[in-house]
């Protein structure tokens, strides 16, 4: 299986992945909301994994990684705002914990 920007291939089919508000935009945006779901629904060991696995074939600076995490931390807060995300019992902790560990986002209260 092959991955080319947003296509799979496998035998000579293709599927078109992420489709969610399919638009043009920065790529170092679409890694960090993928990589802030993942700390807040899967695991860090996972975010870990992926997070390396993408910087074997991608160049962000950390400053610049820590700013697009803040964009989709902010996202996400909106979203679950609007009551538009998923919770389990340790959802909210999760998203505490990315925001105290973000130094843009750090000072800011979340409820």
């Amino acid at each position: 299986m092959k991955l080319k920007s947003n296509i799979l291939e496998n035998h000579g089919r293709y599927t078109v992945i992420d489709w969610t508000n399919g638009q043009l935009g920065d790529p170092r945006y679409d890694f960090a909301w993928s990589l802030t779901l993942i700390k807040i629904y899967a695991s860090d060991r996972y975010a870990r994994l992926f997070r390396s696995a993408y910087f074997l074939e991608n160049d962000i600076q950390q400053e610049e990684l820590e700013v697009f995490e803040a964009l989709a931390c902010m996202r996400w807060m909106l979203l679950n705002r609007n009551g538009g995300t998923p919770k389990g019992p340790a959802t909210m902790e999760r998203v505490k914990n990315l925001m105290a560990s973000n130094r843009f986002l750090h000072e800011w209260e979340f409820q």
